[in-house]
């Protein structure tokens, strides 16, 4: 039996139920199963490196055990629209600062293990294994797709300062470039 409490609020109400065993074990099953999926998903849906979506995430699968009782039989797609809602929710409240502690660490290989292909892999992990500037060039000329004015802006650099030609010698070493390149502009929703 759901009991409302209102000291306490998810959008008004807070649900509490007898959390059995079952009931925490299919949670925890959830979340173990979806984390990464539901990372993804806030990731490509904000397109922007000053939200976290590991509290996007959080905050969805919150959201979902609060309302268990109802959502329970549709607890996946529940989760991932709710994580689509809290990802636009995070994209109307990040501050409009671009200093380094206010952009995330995302690890691509992590990320994208289920859906980018060997060779794609190589590139993500070359990715990963850069030094924190490169990275962020490369995240910001390439994932982001910011233009060279914007990206140098943005990272309070020069503009002759957030050329890609090193971070794009890395990957082309291991991989192909343009399949990497062209992955993420498959997968990144702009925001939208």
């Amino acid at each position: 039996m759901s009991v409302f409490d209102k000291n306490m609020r998810v959008n008004g109400r807070v649900r509490f139920y007898e959390k059995t065993p079952e009931i925490i074990a299919a949670q925890r099953a959830l979340i173990d199963d979806q984390t990464v999926f539901c990372q993804r998903i806030a990731f490509t849906r904000c397109a922007d490196p000053r939200v976290d979506i590991l509290c996007v995430v959080e905050d969805a699968y919150a959201r979902l055990c609060a309302d268990w009782v109802n959502q329970q039989h549709r607890k996946e797609q529940a989760l991932r629209q709710l994580v689509h809602h809290y990802a636009r929710k995070a994209m109307s409240e990040r501050k409009d600062l671009w200093t380094g502690k206010h952009w995330h660490e995302v690890q691509y290989a992590t990320l994208f293990a289920d859906v980018a292909d060997e060779e794609v892999m190589k590139g993500l992990r070359v990715i990963d294994a850069m030094p924190e500037a490169m990275k962020r060039v490369f995240e910001a000329r390439r994932v982001y797709a910011y233009p060279m004015t914007v990206a140098a802006a943005r990272l309070r650099v020069s503009r002759n300062s957030v050329g890609t030609t090193k971070a794009d010698a890395r990957i082309g070493k291991v991989t192909d470039l343009d399949a990497v390149v062209k992955f993420f502009a498959d997968h990144m929703e702009g925001g939208s």
